[in-house]
């Protein structure tokens, strides 16, 4: 995808409870459209690009709570994007 736009939504940060090791995540809201067509994944794990409806998004995946206010922030900020 190409990106026309985007705004930091906000960050998090992972712990592994095993080894107490850490990451950050940061996650953006973005606005995009097709770059060309989908061809193949080389990693093989994408088999398609779909554009979903941000209400539908626990259809394709569910990231609990944390998931459910990244969605929140990314549709107060889309306005700004437009």
């Amino acid at each position: 995808m190409k990106i026309l736009s985007y705004l930091p939504v906000g960050y998090q940060k992972v712990t592994d409870t095993r080894d107490g090791s850490f990451f950050y995540q940061v996650r953006y809201v973005c606005n995009v459209v097709p770059h060309g067509p989908f061809v193949a994944d080389p990693d093989e794990s994408i088999t398609e690009i779909k554009l979903i409806e941000p209400a539908d998004y626990k259809q394709y995946f569910d990231w609990g709570n944390i998931g459910a206010r990244i969605i929140e922030r990314a549709l107060e900020l889309k306005p700004i994007l437009e």
